[in-house]
């Protein structure tokens, strides 16, 4: 029966800065260096792979067809009890290596890093609208950031059959249970927009919305973009992020529409976490006092918008500005 192995995770692999070329293991655990095996004879290039060839299970024999490998051979024989090993399991060497895949594309991390924080921040309130999957992942990974959070209801966003499914995913019995869970764990206040005043001094708004929920603001006469706005949308061939509204002498929202329309549908995980990411890093900006970086930063679509096509996820730029030439 064949062998597969892989390093426990409580070992290191180093190398050495010395002419020696040594490669080192170190305990975590007990904080100290184990072994010591000479490598002189395998450049820095090999040695990173071969570094790597230690986090996921390898069958033993196919080790010796390889100069990496077959270090990693060595170290085994004088140091078994390092290693994890199984016998032939395929379900968990297939998991292992999809695991071993997805970090060496995704480092989730570093997946919304942005600019560093300033000392000055923007006392801007953020304003979400509508009980949905999206705007609910924005809330977790805002809540370390301690900012204030207002969700927008209102009757005709809740008839919604994407916001009905999602209170149904989340098992949440009523709209009134899942809105006390953000109050009491995320700290967001519920407002309903009936109550809502946007000439408001209390708040200084920046509005976040997708937009099937700012159609609807619109056909009850509600015009969000007397203050900065972020647009973003979910079509049946694109999805959308932009126009970023920082003035509304021009509508660059109704040329977006009138060049652009589509038919609204439900995101799907990969599309949503793309425009999350754009999103909270413009948040990182405007809550940072960072907004004179913006004109230098790709990823933030003032007065235009991105066009990822659904399926191949290729992008068009399209600056609404040189629209109205």
């Amino acid at each position: 029966m064949a062998r597969y192995l892989k390093l426990k995770k409580r070992y290191h692999i180093m190398m050495s800065d010395t002419p020696n070329n040594e490669l080192m293991i170190y305990d975590k655990e007990n904080k100290v260096m184990i072994m010591k095996i000479d490598i002189s004879g395998v450049t820095n290039s090999l040695l990173d792979i071969h570094i790597s060839e230690f986090s996921y299970f390898q069958s033993f024999d196919s080790l010796k067809y390889s100069k990496n490998g077959r270090i990693i051979q060595q170290i085994y024989i004088k140091k078994p009890d390092i290693f994890d090993i199984v016998n032939d399991e395929k379900k968990k060497i297939m998991e292992d290596n999809n695991a071993e895949e997805r970090n060496k594309i995704i480092d989730l991390s570093k997946m919304y890093s942005t600019y560093e924080s300033s000392n000055q921040t923007n006392n801007f309130s953020y304003f979400l609208y509508g009980c949905n999957s999206f705007n609910h992942n924005l809330i977790i990974n805002l809540e370390k950031d301690k900012l204030p959070l207002y969700l927008v209801t209102c009757s005709h966003f809740e008839k919604m059959s994407s916001s009905l499914k999602f209170l149904c995913d989340l098992n949440f019995s009523s709209y009134s249970d899942y809105y006390s869970h953000l109050e009491k764990h995320y700290n967001v206040e519920i407002l309903d927009i009936k109550n809502l005043d946007f000439n408001n001094k209390k708040y200084n708004f920046f509005n976040i919305i997708d937009n099937k929920y700012y159609e609807l603001l619109n056909m009850m006469n509600v015009n969000i973009h007397k203050h900065i706005t972020l647009h973003f949308g979910f079509y049946s061939r694109n999805f959308t992020l932009g126009p970023l509204i920082l003035d509304n002498k021009l509508n660059y929202y109704d040329i977006l529409v009138n060049k652009y329309r589509d038919q609204f549908i439900n995101s799907v995980t990969s599309n949503t976490l793309i425009i999350l990411g754009m999103v909270y890093r413009i948040i990182c900006f405007s809550k940072n006092n960072t907004f004179k970086y913006i004109s230098d930063d790709v990823n933030i679509p003032i007065n235009q918008v991105y066009i990822f096509d659904n399926l191949s996820l290729n992008l068009e730029v399209v600056d609404l500005e040189v629209e109205l030439i």
